[in-house]
């Protein structure tokens, strides 16, 4: 059969306000060259014209608050070869709704004549909140407007905010297949002048091992005032469980790295760093690095709920309820 599904599904919200979603939003299914959390494709991926296709969408919860503002589903009459077509369904929220919401929705498009009959996904979004930036020293993960910068050749293969599970972004820095030296460094941290500088977050990592050479790994640094960044060990020890082979092409070659699997892999451990008052009264910045060798590769580096103590500075953004009225559907943009 000629007629086929895109590789996968996901859905768009059409209808927000900043990055609230209150009121009453919309579903979209579209195409898109590349992931993006909020959109993935639907598409007729054959050369044959396909002809009425049916997205249906269920919300399994909450059960209460939310609901289909008219029908739960909508049909295609034509996605024409290699293309695709949008479909809305619009969902509303009751003006009553109080907290931050955790939306989940089951999506099933089909079509008979198609190789593969139906696909289903499922998907989550928060509903009724703001992403309000410079108000926390913690970073959840959670909101989507970081401060956090990855840098480094091949960095934004290398370094993603992920989702770990509904609800639970994590940033993740891939065990890159090839030669590689990527970071993800924070904002500015201003350190004050009394209280020691704490920097706590739950990680896991997996790098490329072999027996007891260790191919791959990273590093946690920090910078003083718009210095040069040194390695964290220097001040205080992190933990690092071996050092990494020389002779592979890894740019880190002959320095101590979180290496090979951490304990309790793939579930993260909290590590906490108390750096003391070495850096009082000064702005610093850490950042998470990871270099690869020129070949071969494991799973990652994944991290999350980066605290940071003893600043005077908010550096990151944080998720809050939204308190606005939102009046109808806001224009996609």
């Amino acid at each position: 059969m000629s007629e086929g599904w895109g590789d996968f599904l996901a859905l768009h919200t059409i209808a927000r306000d900043g990055d609230n979603l209150n009121g009453t939003f919309g579903l979209a299914t579209y195409s898109t060259s590349a992931f993006d959390p909020n959109s993935a494709p639907v598409m007729n991926g054959g050369p044959v014209e396909m002809r009425n296709v049916t997205v249906s969408v269920s919300i399994t919860s909450p059960t209460s608050g939310v609901s289909f503002k008219h029908d739960s589903s909508d049909r295609i009459s034509r996605i024409a070869p290699f293309s695709s077509v949008e479909a809305a369904i619009e969902i509303e929220v009751d003006r009553n709704f109080t907290g931050i919401g955790q939306l989940q929705l089951s999506v099933r498009v089909s079509n008979d004549a198609a190789c593969e009959a139906s696909v289903s996904r499922q998907f989550s979004a928060r509903i009724n909140v703001d992403d309000v930036p410079n108000v926390s020293t913690v970073d959840t993960v959670e909101s989507p407007s970081s401060p956090w910068t990855a840098t480094g050749a091949d960095a934004d293969q290398i370094w993603a905010r992920v989702e770990l599970a509904p609800f639970n972004n994590v940033w993740f820095g891939r065990d890159f297949g090839a030669a590689s030296d990527t970071s993800l460094e924070s904002p500015d941290l201003r350190v004050g002048t009394t209280a020691p500088l704490v920097i706590a977050f739950d990680h896991a990592f997996g790098f490329e091992v072999d027996g007891t050479t260790f191919f791959d790994g990273g590093v946690i640094e920090i910078s003083r005032n718009g210095g040069p960044f040194e390695d964290i060990s220097a001040i205080v020890d992190p933990g690092y469980g071996g050092t990494l082979f020389i002779g592979s092409d890894n740019p880190l070659g002959g320095r101590r790295a979180f290496v090979g699997r951490s304990a309790g892999f793939p579930a993260l451990g909290r590590l906490t760093l108390n750096l003391g008052t070495a850096f009082a009264g000064q702005t610093v910045r850490i950042r998470f690095r990871i270099a690869t060798d020129a070949a071969a590769a494991d799973t990652g580096w994944a991290i999350d709920n980066v605290s940071v103590q003893g600043i005077t500075n908010l550096p990151f953004s944080a998720l809050v309820e939204d308190r606005a009225k939102c009046r109808g559907v806001p224009k996609k943009r």
